[in-house]
């Protein structure tokens, strides 16, 4: 396939692409509107889709993962968004950065300790890179982890954690340079967090006005020691771990956009049918058909445009990170 041809989904991909929609169906439906209004986040979410293979879906076999591409995943995570879009957040976050970021960089014994029990939804994943005064220039984060001993000492307050507050493993960036020789995103280091370290508080819920059902949290870090075999990869390169992972986790994003206007479709083109004026359905009307045929041609190439980028990202992304790597070093 070239990155401007699409193939017909395979057997496989319309299987998993039926099984996520069934659940969507049937599981997440008729909760979801009462989820988002009430701020709940439910549970048995994380189980039910490790379950079903959803938190693993391109992690290897050999960590109980499914071993799918990028776009079978896509697939699955656009039905899960049509229903429910925080479990779609959800499970995004988990499959694109935590699990991504372990599978990468990690040590075969950090792969072997926690993406098992992540991709069959034991444990749920977390990223934690924004604090509050560093969101889009992520390099200035203050959060500092000094070294003592075997451990880690870490210090600070991260923010717009998605999942933070049910998290089993989160990855943090913290700057394991020194105040006197600050170094910018070369002196950022990645770390696997657990809650139940002495010195981790769950801060902040946000009330927000969508996606209420995925809770957004900080997290702050007094004094929180953290066993040296928890740093991920090398030291000082936690930046560029984290801005790779970041590429991947934007197309899951997308795709979780396109479940929404996908679902908002279906219920626009449902309500035609039912509204009458004039003695006929509204979508009788010109004007309306119109706007139904823009609101379906949009939905189309979007869902076209997220295939076509897992084919071009992964080259482009090459790229990308190589330079931040050379940066980063």
């Amino acid at each position: 396939m070239t990155d401007t041809q699409l193939t017909p989904l395979t057997s496989e991909q319309s299987e998993i692409q039926r099984m996520a929609h069934e659940f969507a169906r049937n599981e997440l439906a008729p909760y979801s509107a009462a989820w988002d209004r009430d701020s709940y986040f439910e549970p048995s979410l994380v189980g039910r889709l490790g379950g079903l293979g959803f938190l693993g879906m391109m992690l290897p076999e050999a960590y109980d993962g499914l071993a799918l591409d990028t776009l079978t995943y896509l697939l699955a995570l656009e039905e899960i968004a049509a229903a429910d879009a925080s479990a779609a957040v959800l499970m995004s976050v988990h499959n694109s950065l935590p699990t991504q970021m372990l599978l990468r960089f990690g040590s075969e014994a950090q792969r072997a300790r926690w993406l098992p029990p992540m991709a069959r939804g034991e444990l749920l994943g977390a990223f934690a890179l924004s604090e509050p005064d560093a969101g889009s220039d992520a390099a200035s984060l203050r959060t500092q982890a000094v070294r003592d001993g075997d451990d880690w000492v870490l210090d600070g307050t991260k923010a717009w954690v998605t999942s933070g507050s049910h998290a089993g493993v989160i990855l943090a960036m913290a700057r394991t340079d020194t105040a006197d020789a600050r170094k910018g995103g070369r002196g950022i280091s990645a770390f696997i967090i657990t809650p139940d370290l002495p010195g981790f508080k769950v801060g902040k819920k946000e009330n927000k006005l969508g996606l209420r059902a995925s809770p957004t949290v900080q997290l702050t870090f007094d004094q929180m020691r953290v066993p040296a075999d928890r740093l991920l990869g090398e030291q000082g390169l936690g930046f560029a771990y984290a801005m790779q992972s970041l590429e991947n986790g934007r197309l899951g994003i997308a795709a979780q956009a396109v479940g929404i206007a996908r679902r908002a479709l279906e219920l626009a083109t449902q309500y035609a049918s039912e509204r009458k004026q004039f003695g006929a359905p509204i979508h009788d009307f010109q004007a309306i058909q119109f706007k139904l045929a823009d609101m379906a041609t949009r939905v189309t190439a979007a869902r076209g445009s997220c295939a076509l980028m897992t084919v071009r990202l992964p080259r482009a992304s090459t790229a990308a990170v190589n330079m931040i790597f050379i940066r980063a070093v």
